[in-house]
């Protein structure tokens, strides 16, 4: 660009519309992990429920009461919106909050007390349909009717995460009583930590704010992209999210 001392505006300005050029092509760090959501939305709660799952209204449950006579009962039930079920031979039991493993221990434990040599087991046979409302800066903002398995992070898939303009590091999650929890998803892209994925409820709401403040990272990184900021960032820190400098980058301007 400079020769025997001469500056080459056409040179200068053909290498800005170069840079600028590449840039454009750049996306805002973690977009991918959304545009992924298409592919793999079919098997988000296609899963086992975790054994710390919490019971809920609409949940269905198989329970198996016998004997050591060699009887035996089978009962479909469902929890009503109250979080009860009934069992005819022990009654009405609230349910709601408790896991399969509790609800075991507490409910169906009554039973040898009740009547002798009867035991009982209980399994989860069909998963409740929980509402979550995903609103602001995201692709597909609106009401959505998910299994009870999902979290924070899969309703953000279903809903295509977050715009070019939406924040990835000041998401909130607010329940029925406005109470809200943040999310940063930095924490997740960039070291695996989901922490922060905590299971949805039914009427929870995730807000996706615009963004602060963002910076380019392009040039010889690892991976070059749009980062967002949050709080002080030295450039020492933002070349760090960018997985550093490669072996062959110049760091010493």
């Amino acid at each position: 660009l400079v020769t025997d001392g001469r500056i080459h505006p056409a040179r200068i300005e053909k290498e800005v519309q170069k840079r600028l050029a590449t840039e454009s092509l750049l996306k805002n760090f973690g977009r991918e992990f959304f545009e992924e959501g298409e592919l793999i939305k079919s098997s988000l709660f296609s899963g086992l429920a975790p054994s710390n799952y919490q019971l809920g209204p609409g949940d269905e449950l198989k329970i198996i009461i016998w004997s050591e006579l060699g009887d035996e009962t089978v009962y479909d039930v469902q929890v009503n919106p109250e979080g009860q079920i009934y069992v005819p031979i022990i009654g009405v039991l609230g349910v709601s909050g408790l896991t399969v493993g509790e609800f075991e221990q507490t409910g169906l434990g009554q039973l040898p007390g009740k009547f002798k040599h009867f035991k009982g087991q209980a399994t989860l046979t069909k998963v409740r349909t929980i509402q979550i409302f995903v609103v602001g800066e995201v692709e597909k903002p609106g009401a959505m009717n998910v299994s009870g398995l999902a979290t924070a992070f899969s309703a953000l898939y279903q809903a295509g995460g977050p715009t070019q303009r939406g924040s990835m590091r000041h998401v909130k999650v607010l329940d029925s009583s406005g109470k809200a929890k943040s999310i940063d998803l930095y924490r997740y892209f960039l070291s695996g930590n989901r922490s922060q994925d905590i299971p949805g409820k039914n009427g929870d709401t995730i807000f996706v704010p615009a963004a602060d403040s963002r910076i380019t990272v392009t040039g010889m990184v690892n991976r070059p992209a749009i980062y967002e900021l949050s709080g002080e960032t030295s450039l020492a820190d933002a070349i760090e999210m960018a997985g550093r400098a490669l072996p062959k980058a110049y760091s010493g301007r």
